[in-house]
């Protein structure tokens, strides 16, 4: 843990109260200096967990040419998404950046992730190596100490993690967290201030060299950790496909409200529809046949008729 910093924010109190693995976790927010950007801010942004793990494979010297193949094209179809993932996710600036947000260039980043609610030891090892807890998260106690903490408050999301690997995203910038929408910015934006980012930031330099040792001390290390990473991405998109096929098959056969009632327009727009074709070949047949409403003769007095008809 860190010392506890002495400066303090005026609307940030330092955490002096907390005891155990919170015993030094004050913290206070970097100055902005007129900046958009400043190391520690939280963007919401479309981009995926998974474009961090592809990014590991690459700098792992993974020996394999088929799972090499494999990561890399893995990565180039995430990387060709408009949006790498349906959820908008909360990233953390590793870098200050004097650009407008609206600027469309690579932002160094680290994701953060709750992993689905999945238990941090049911992933590939990779996935729990890079994971450190956000608070609050279950995992964190005087046994696993090691965590970080946002400002002005707690995390939103429970069970939250920050993939500890920096690398360069295109992605665009949605606002500042924890708004969703693009727009003015929110009045309390979630940021990790001094303490956190300075340890994040060391942290992402130890665990991709500690990392990067692993893989040159043993030649089949990136290649094991490349092989589960792929099954557990393999099976996480079946296991989608799955959901998303009983999803659709599910609406078929339970309709909502407004396909009901879409199908009941439709048919009664069909008997409508029916009903003018009937009328419209009877009156065809009349005209033919002199004899019908919408026929001349019909509409014409003739001399001894009733005019009832006229």
């Amino acid at each position: 843990m860190h010392p506890r910093m002495n400066l303090r924010h005026p609307s940030i109190p330092l955490m002096a109260t907390w005891t155990g693995p919170h015993a030094n976790c004050g913290d206070t927010p970097s100055p902005r200096d007129g900046r958009p950007i400043i190391a520690g801010d939280i963007f919401s942004m479309r981009e995926s967990v998974y474009a961090a793990i592809y990014d590991v494979l690459y700098h792992s010297n993974v020996a394999d040419r088929t799972l090499y193949s494999q990561s890399r094209l893995a990565a180039h179809d995430l990387m060709r998404k408009e949006h790498a993932t349906k959820k908008i996710r909360p990233c953390i600036m590793m870098r200050d950046d004097t650009d407008p947000l609206s600027v469309c260039k690579p932002r160094t980043i680290c994701v953060t992730t709750s992993w689905e609610k999945t238990p941090l030891t049911d992933l590939p090892e990779l996935f729990q190596l890079f994971s450190v807890p956000l608070f609050p998260n279950r995992r964190i106690s005087r046994e696993n100490p090691d965590h970080y903490h946002s400002l002005p408050g707690e995390w939103d999301i429970e069970d939250a993690f920050v993939f500890a690997w920096e690398f360069e995203s295109r992605r665009s910038i949605i606002n500042r967290w924890p708004s969703k929408e693009p727009g003015d910015p929110p009045k309390e934006p979630v940021v990790f201030g001094k303490v956190a980012q300075a340890r994040l930031a060391q942290d992402c330099v130890n665990k991709r060299e500690e990392w990067v040792r692993k893989c040159r001390l043993d030649p089949k290390f990136a290649d094991k950790h490349a092989r589960d990473c792929l099954k557990h991405l393999k099976k996480l998109d079946a296991e989608r496909a799955k959901d998303q096929s009983s999803h659709s098959q599910a609406a078929f056969n339970f309709p909502s409200q407004k396909s009901r009632m879409a199908v009941q327009a439709c048919r009664s727009r069909t008997s409508i529809s029916s009903w003018k074709s009937h009328l419209s070949i009877m009156s065809a047949g009349s005209r033919r046949g002199a004899g019908g409403c919408e026929s001349e003769s019909w509409r014409r007095v003739r001399p001894g008729l009733h005019r009832s008809c006229a």
